[in-house]
């Protein structure tokens, strides 16, 4: 008798007990924001998307995965309460990032760690002697020391320069792949911006000695300063590397455009240059991070979208003489031109890091092989030397991105997943209330509550 009280009266109470836990769960909405967004981000959607939009045509099996999956994420955004939904809204920018910045870091260059602690990337060592090596020229010129022992200031700039991370190892702790390319960036386009500052503050290089040797003082200034600023602002913001190789492409090509237009607009002050380069740098973030909120490239789509539009531009120089200053606008319209055919071709494409270069690496060998046949032949056309090595460069870009999209959309559809909402809830107080109605179980509409209920909906 007492065994059978107990059964009966603890039993339900320890199992009610027990699923606190549960039932606190089940208040938290399956359908909510975050996991919305993942769902979006599944990549056999996202291909196949893209291929319809393209106006490609899809296979029965893609047409039907297509609309399944589209009515599921109708469905999923239905489901989601007014504020999961502004929730999503506000976030999947961020989201966003944080994905690509992940996927980036996945195939990022390993970056090295001394015994003293210091992490930068081997790259971002080389680099610093390098421009320590081109600052030491600069030097030789800038104060004009002709004596014998000048050789050796290239040399000892560019040691202190890869010197200087292991004498300051604080400062280049929690550093990543983004500081570096950052950095690397600031000091590149620091020479551009030095220069062009100089132009407009000293004019015209060869008015006298002066002058040239103060354009190359802020030429070298600019590129340390800028240095220092990509890499801080690197280091505190912790941009996507694709964010940062679209920044360094844009900051090429638009103060290339607004130089071809000074040209083709017969233009002949220095100042006017100087002044016009700067602004056109300045606009070229601008520009760039319009670019990057609209397509999220990644750093290996931007190393594609690269080497397109620098052998675009090589196409548009071959096209025309350029002996007449309105010739600069056919290069000028073709770099514009596959800057845009490589945006809208590799969109969705999240091809990582090493893809990218491999994707350049055999565009060089297209252009090689088209240098070859080149010197094979020898024409006399002054067109061709230039347009057929482009071309078979081009050639072998396309050919890796066809590859590297096709294996991307067979693996995305070889690990389609199948969706399920599996929900399951306990209610052992139902015990109390079937004893309460008794139930009929010869009568379905007398059966009594269940004590749990698992659901499974696909």
């Amino acid at each position: 008798m007492y065994n059978l009280i107990r059964w009966t009266v603890f039993l339900p109470i320890t199992l009610w007990l027990l699923s606190g836990p549960i039932r606190a769960q089940e208040q938290v909405s399956p359908y909510n924001a975050r996991t919305y967004f993942e769902a979006e981000q599944n990549t056999t959607y996202i291909i196949l998307l893209y291929k319809s939009e393209s106006g490609e045509t899809l296979s029965y099996e893609e047409e039907k995965f297509l609309s399944d999956y589209s009515n599921y994420l109708a469905a999923f955004y239905k489901a989601m309460s007014d504020e999961e939904k502004s929730r999503y809204l506000r976030f999947k920018t961020q989201w966003k990032e944080e994905m690509i910045e992940k996927q980036n870091q996945e195939d990022s260059d390993v970056l090295v760690t001394n015994r003293l602690g210091i992490n930068p990337g081997k790259k971002f060592l080389l680099s610093n002697g390098i421009y320590g090596f081109v600052y030491g020229l600069g030097a030789l010129y800038v104060f004009n020391i002709q004596e014998s022992w000048s050789i050796a200031v290239p040399f000892l700039s560019a040691g202190i320069s890869l010197a200087y991370p292991l004498m300051n190892s604080k400062k280049f702790e929690g550093i990543d792949y983004s500081t570096v390319m950052m950095a690397r960036h600031g000091k590149f386009i620091g020479l551009l911006d030095g220069t062009a500052l100089g132009l407009l503050m000293f004019g015209d290089p060869d008015s006298n000695d002066w002058a040239g040797r103060a354009i190359i003082a802020t030429t070298i200034a600019g590129s340390i300063t800028l240095g220092e600023l990509g890499f801080h602002l690197g280091k505190k913001k912790k941009l996507p590397e694709g964010k940062v190789a679209t920044y360094k492409y844009y900051s090429l090509l638009v103060p290339y455009l607004a130089f071809s237009g000074l040209v083709v607009g017969n233009v002949d002050y220095p100042r006017v240059y100087g002044g016009t380069i700067l602004a056109a740098g300045a606009a070229s973030y601008f520009v760039a991070d319009r670019i990057y909120n609209k397509y999220m490239f990644t750093r290996g789509d931007m190393l594609a979208a690269s080497s397109f539009g620098l052998l675009s531009t090589a196409i548009g120089f071959g096209l025309t003489p350029v002996d007449e200053r309105w010739h600069m606008l056919v290069p000028a319209a073709t770099a514009l031109c596959g800057t845009y055919a490589s945006h809208v071709i590799l969109r969705n494409s999240k091809f990582t890091s090493k893809q990218g270069w491999n994707i350049n690496y055999g565009t060089f060998a297209g252009t090689i092989l088209g240098l070859g046949v080149i010197l094979a032949i020898q024409p006399e056309s002054h067109h061709l030397p230039v347009i057929l090595p482009a071309v078979t460069g081009m050639a072998g870009w396309a050919l890796l991105v066809s590859k590297y999209k096709k294996q991307q959309l067979k693996a995305a559809i070889s690990e389609r997943q199948k969706w399920v909402d599996l929900s399951f809830h306990l209610t052992p107080q139902n015990y109390f209330i079937n004893k309460q109605i008794k139930p009929d179980f010869n009568n379905p509409h007398k059966s009594g509550l269940p004590l749990f209920s698992l659901k499974m909906q696909l």
